[in-house]
């Protein structure tokens, strides 16, 4: 929902849903009564669809005051409370016999190309088979047979969107996840910390046993937050940053304590450690450049390094590749036309980040920059590469030219990928995308 700057200034800090709703309708009435002309009427009733989307779902998450909360928060700690005092005694049933009747498919047009979405993906440091997705509300799913068969990792953990997610590589059966659905929380002009369909964050969850049991991290961030990202040092298992919509934050004991250590608490949407160093790594904001040689205890801005204007973008993707570790690509996207076109502008650096050159500049149909915008380069060849946003695009001379190379529409079976990629990663073990 595009929330005017006036409008966010005035509710700022008010978590009042009927006060949110009121405003928010009186707006697009006022929108609506002001104009004739059937383009602008359509995009204001669209606005009036999402509006009425998010109203549904907010409602459903007040507290006895009417105010929006984080009804994960609530739910965690339900969950925690409950095995306190039940402990061993807490039984699950046993006799029941359950089979999956569906639903498999939205429409008769989708086919059975399911109805879920996936928002991250980490993989086993050794086996290829073995892979982990992240839902947006779902919690947490492993397959072992390379993507053929998945289960959900734990049925006892409330359903928490998942946008961070490490295997680690000193033992895969411990597991982290930063939880958070940053992909449909907007966050425009700071609004309350952004409504949306907002499933916040409850911090890091870790386990080690491969899922079967959570523990709640310390990484205690004020107010409602969502999260993005989150990697660990190559060289110390212990040391994982996370990128949050307050900011980056960082823990070098494993999580028991975090610290914020960007120099504000902006929105960060993408983190990448240069391959190969256990000090070097990159971060990005909507239109901002980051740098850390200290394994990100202290950041600088490298945004004047780009020759390029990016301050109107609403979203950074980066990607390297161990293929060439001096390499660093940077794509900043912009919603343009409403959300019905994407501007990408894509650099490069070969050099570390010391300096960057304009690889690729285009505007497509479709896709928003502010939900799903990603790239990831082949870690045998940095010259290829893939950007993902409504579809997929394929590049194999370092993005000076791109073809598309996924398609949405059921029609086109050999490349189908359904619509809308919110990741994207090559298998470090097989390679495979």
């Amino acid at each position: 929902v595009e929330i005017p700057a006036h409008l966010a200034v005035q509710l700022k800090d008010n978590r009042t849903f009927k006060t949110y709703a009121k405003v928010m309708t009186g707006y697009l009435d006022s929108l609506l009564a002001a104009t004739t002309d059937s383009v602008k009427t359509k995009l204001i009733n669209k606005q009036y669809k999402f509006l009425a989307r998010q109203l549904y779902y907010l409602e459903g998450h007040l507290d006895g005051k009417g105010d929006i909360i984080n009804a994960n928060e609530k739910n965690f700690a339900a969950a925690q409370n409950l095995d306190t005092e039940y402990g061993a005694n807490l039984i699950e049933s046993t006799n029941g016999n359950w089979t999956r009747v569906g639903p498999d498919f939205v429409n008769a047009s989708y086919g059975t190309k399911g109805i879920g979405r996936a928002d991250r993906i980490a993989f086993h440091p050794t086996n290829q088979n073995i892979i982990y997705a992240g839902t947006p509300c779902s919690g947490l799913f492993k397959t072992t047979t390379g993507g053929t068969i998945w289960s959900n990792l734990n049925n006892y953990i409330p359903s928490l969107g998942i946008s961070g997610l490490v295997v680690s590589h000193a033992n895969p059966t411990t597991l982290y996840v930063l939880t958070g659905d940053g992909d449909s929380n907007l966050g425009q002009f700071g609004f309350v910390e952004g409504f949306d369909y907002i499933r916040p964050s409850i911090g890091v969850l870790k386990s080690t046993d491969d899922g079967a049991s959570w523990q709640r991290s310390n990484l205690n961030i004020p107010g409602l937050y969502v999260g993005y990202k989150l990697i660990q040092s190559p060289t110390d298992a212990n040391v994982l940053i996370a990128a949050t919509s307050k900011g980056l934050y960082r823990t070098g004991d494993g999580g028991s304590n975090w610290d914020l250590v960007s120099a504000d608490s902006s929105r960060y949407y993408d983190l990448e450690w240069k391959p190969g160093s256990s000090a070097q790594l990159y971060a990005s904001t909507a239109n901002q450049l980051y740098m850390s040689v200290s394994a990100g205890l202290t950041w600088a801005n490298i945004t004047n390094r780009i020759t390029g204007d990016i301050t109107a973008a609403h979203r950074i993707a980066l990607a390297v590749t161990p293929a060439n570790s001096a390499y660093l690509y940077v794509m900043a996207g912009t919603s343009v036309n409403s959300g019905s076109a994407t501007h990408y502008q894509l650099f490069r650096s070969t050099n570390s980040a010391g300096n960057f050159f304009l690889r690729y500049d285009a505007t497509t149909s479709g896709g928003s920059a502010k939900y799903t915008f990603n790239i990831a380069a082949s870690p045998l060849d940095g010259n290829k590469i893939v950007i993902g946003n409504l579809n997929c695009r394929y590049s194999d001379d370092g993005g000076l030219n791109f073809t598309r190379s996924s398609q949405y529409n059921d029609d086109q079976l050999d490349s189908y990928v359904h619509a809308d990629i919110h990741d994207l990663i090559y298998n470090p073990v097989s390679g495979t995308l």
